[in-house]
């Protein structure tokens, strides 16, 4: 879904709003290369923090020589007989320090911040970079839209240039529509990220 909203969105800015305003100008050419390289990117982004590991603890997993509190921890006094005293048991494995178990993946994930359902994976310490990198090239483009389409509605009731006939308009008003609604949730969302990065409380 997110692929078909970013390919409506290039389609629509390159045919609809960039080439009626500017043509094949020295204009029209740097906007429409900008924005879809933009685009392109947010979708290489999106795919990327989709298919890697976001970093799931292997089952064998053990803790590091150094782990002092692994070292003086003594399985045979423990009322639950876990073998390790950071421990997942629904995992039945250690469980590293500021990893949690994700019930959808059935998997615990070292700094996992959410299970995202935009990319159908977790995001951890793997590919949270990606994640954001998503988020960003998502917001950018969604405002680089909105500014396109504000210039194209300036030239167009004052100058009278850059107008498009009724099928162009109804393609323009829903991208307007996707773009605004875009740019409020990845701001929201870039909003929320930002602060728990700066805190480390991922």
């Amino acid at each position: 879904m997110s692929y078909l909203f970013l390919l409506y969105g290039m389609y629509t800015t390159t045919f609809c709003v960039v080439i009626p305003m500017f043509g094949f100008s020295f204009h029209g050419i740097f906007h429409i290369i900008l924005f879809n390289t933009l685009c392109i990117t947010a979708m290489y982004c999106h795919w990327k923090a989709m298919t890697t590991d976001p970093g799931s603890v292997p089952k064998n997993a053990r803790p590091l020589i150094d782990d002092e509190e692994e070292r003086a921890y003594d399985p045979s006094r423990s009322k639950t007989g876990e073998s390790f005293k950071k421990y997942c048991k629904r995992c039945k494995a250690f469980k590293p320090t500021r990893a949690h178990h994700c019930s959808i993946c059935d998997r615990c994930i070292i700094k996992m911040d959410h299970h995202c359902p935009w990319v159908n994976n977790c995001v951890g310490i793997g590919n949270h970079k990606l994640f954001l990198l998503f988020i960003f090239f998502v917001f950018v483009v969604s405002l680089y839209s909105v500014a396109l389409l504000t210039m194209q509605y300036v030239l167009c009731s004052v100058y009278g240039s850059g107008c498009g006939d009724d099928m162009i308009n109804m393609f323009v008003v829903f991208l307007l529509i996707e773009s605004l609604c875009c740019a409020i949730f990845t701001s929201c969302m870039m909003g929320d990220q930002v602060p728990n990065i700066a805190t480390r409380e991922t």
